[in-house]
């Protein structure tokens, strides 16, 4: 069942993220002008924005780790560092900062922020599950297509558990802030 949850119905709120439809968001929905083509709906930036702040994230976590990591983050994962946690978390929140002012939201920097702050949490959240699921199946990796990479699942950690959390977090926003 909870194959179902993590591999099914995680994953199913990037099409509900990417299908996010607000109008009186930027320039009639568009963030291009019409006069462009008006490809970037709302919910393609917002899937895209959540897919950058997932990039920092692992970027950020896996260079901070490399330069400054001394403290094991958990015993799931030896390799996670604290210090490369916080360096991905700040990435988040940079590239959720970034976003926010690019997509014109109210207080841009603070909202976008805060999402990047969730997903920055959540990309953490999803790398450990999977690491403790194979801790428990007694692998080291999750799979032999990609060699030195742990396997899909540690490509697509954290890429299963963000894409509900942005969604859930934009759909309160827009109620809240009325963006």
């Amino acid at each position: 069942i909870f194959g179902l949850f993590y591999l099914g119905f995680l994953p199913s709120h990037w099409l509900k993220l990417r299908n996010l439809n607000y109008p009186d968001s930027f320039d009639g929905g568009q963030l291009v002008p019409s006069s462009l083509g008006g490809i970037f709906s709302f919910g393609m930036v917002i899937t895209l924005i959540a897919c950058l702040m997932i990039v920092a994230s692992d970027i950020g976590s896996y260079c901070f780790g490399r330069m400054f990591g001394k403290h094991t983050l958990s015993p799931i994962s030896p390799g996670k560092t604290v210090e490369g946690a916080i360096g991905g978390f700040i990435c988040a929140i940079t590239m959720g900062s970034i976003s926010g002012m690019i997509i014109r939201w109210p207080i841009g920097c603070l909202l976008g922020g805060l999402l990047g702050a969730l997903v920055g949490v959540f990309a953490l959240v999803g790398d450990l599950t999977e690491s403790m699921m194979k801790r428990n199946a007694n692998l080291k990796d999750s799979g032999d297509a990609l060699p030195g990479h742990g396997g899909i699942l540690d490509r697509i950690d954290s890429y299963l558990f963000t894409p509900a959390v942005v969604y859930y977090a934009v759909n309160l926003l827009i109620a809240f802030f009325n963006v």
